[in-house]
């Protein structure tokens, strides 16, 4: 049996399992710890079978992985789009290269020769199915961080807790109904992730909520419950925690976009809730091109695929989230209907080199975070034309002409009233209301 404590708010703080307690405060984890668990696996050791275990700190959460503090070993995680902990590895020797499972050293003196089995640097290696269960599950050494699926902790029952409510990755569902299963009536209250886990991951095992956390790969990693605010948290720094859940240092809050109030060209109301949808996708795509911009580490292209230099592209002023997604409103209506390339940066008769410099892929269907990662950056380059000039020694200038030009230039198609349109709704915008979600 396995029992949990928890403080006021909600977050766990205790696991009880048998007589094995583990402590959870704020990433950091003490848990109930034998001496085998610290032996090196040389010589021969014998346990004490009356020996009460003692409560040690063993993880220290890093943005790579974990530090191990009772071997004194940093653990580094490989983890997949979904935050899935594929791979677990060390350097104990500090040698460079990593010996999967155990290996013998030869060690000789004057006259003999002695082999010496160490373990292996590959700590743990995780293959999974679809909806979480593991495959093929390999564990080299001890270990006792236990975050797999999604990043989420395996517990002893074999579930995963995910915060609101613990998973079964043996039959894909949860063991116990969605708390706002009643905002989706089309769906069953136990279902996972809407049946789609290879593309979508429930951070905290509740409907969607509010302020949500969403890496440089454009993967929602975490979710916090607010019935008031709406946040977008973006990776400030390489440096930043892989795992917000554990640790939200090194992450920062973006703008958020307004709310459209109406769609000038087809005279529609724009302003309820299926509209909202992709406002913390759109929030994270266009603070991840402000970060890039401001540091100067933002790619640009011209049209032709020429670069364009970082002196240039440092000018730009911050674009607005708001602008964004008046873009995609005009494009897409915001992906509404059923649209996933809501800025339609990459539609059939409009491809050129440019676009391939913006991870994209000719003819290939276009996911919301890639459409608002190569369409913003679309966007920008749209806003140099007619800002190119070529002196007489054949030096090239580059100057942005504004957002509004930039909008303008955008509409590859010629249709009329385009940037107004936009502009209209950028302006008329307003400021979100849980209503509105």
């Amino acid at each position: 049996m396995t029992k949990y404590t928890y403080r006021a708010d909600g977050v766990k703080w205790k696991k009880l399992f048998g007589d094995l307690e583990t402590n959870y405060l704020d990433g950091f984890q003490y848990k109930s710890t034998y001496l085998i668990e610290s032996w090196n696996g040389q010589g021969t050791f014998i346990p004490d079978p009356n020996e009460i275990p003692e409560m040690k700190l063993r993880i220290i959460p890093t943005s790579e992985g974990y530090y191990d503090a009772l071997l004194n070993h940093y653990i580094y995680n490989y983890t997949d789009h979904l935050g899935n902990v594929r791979l677990s590895y060390t350097d104990t020797n500090k040698d460079g290269v990593i010996q999967p499972r155990q290996y013998d050293i030869t060690q000789c003196g004057r006259i003999l020769c002695n082999t010496i089995w160490l373990p292996g640097e590959i700590v743990e290696s995780n293959t999974y199915y679809p909806f979480g269960l593991l495959h093929n599950y390999m564990a080299t050494t001890q270990n006792a961080y236990q975050y797999k699926y999604n990043g989420k902790e395996l517990q002893e029952t074999g579930m995963y807790d995910y915060g609101a409510r613990f998973y079964m990755p043996d039959i894909g569902r949860w063991g116990v109904i969605d708390p706002k299963g009643a905002e989706f009536p089309a769906w069953s209250p136990y279902n996972y992730s809407l049946n789609n886990p290879i593309r979508f991951v429930d951070p905290d095992g509740m409907a969607p909520n509010d302020i949500v956390f969403i890496n440089n790969r454009g993967v929602e990693v975490h979710r916090i419950k607010s019935d008031t605010q709406f946040k977008t948290y973006i990776q400030a720094s390489t440096n930043a925690s892989s795992n917000p859940a554990q640790s939200t240092a090194g992450w920062k809050s973006v703008p958020m976009p307004n709310t459209i109030q109406h769609r000038p060209q087809s005279n529609e109301d724009v302003s309820g809730a299926a509209y909202q949808e992709n406002d913390y996708q759109i929030a994270a795509r266009t603070g991840y091109f402000n970060q890039a911009k401001n540091s100067g580490q933002l790619n640009l292209v011209t049209e032709g695929g020429n670069p364009i230099p970082t002196e240039a592209t440092k000018d730009i002023p911050d674009l607005d989230p708001t602008l964004v997604k008046a873009v995609t409103v005009q494009e897409s209506n915001a992906g509404t209907t059923g649209i996933t390339d809501i800025m339609q940066a990459n539609v059939p008769g409009d491809w050129s080199k440019m676009k391939s410099s913006y991870q994209l892929t000719k003819g290939e269907k276009t996911s919301e975070t890639n459409s608002l990662y190569a369409g913003t950056r679309v966007l920008a380059t749209k806003g140099f034309k007619g800002g190119v000039s070529v002196d007489k020694s054949g030096k090239v200038t580059y100057k942005f002409q504004g957002w509004a030009k930039a909008v303008e230039a955008y509409n590859g198609g010629g249709t009329a009233g385009y940037q107004k349109s936009v502009l209209q709704m950028q302006q008329e915008s307003k400021k979100p209301k849980p209503s509105d979600y």
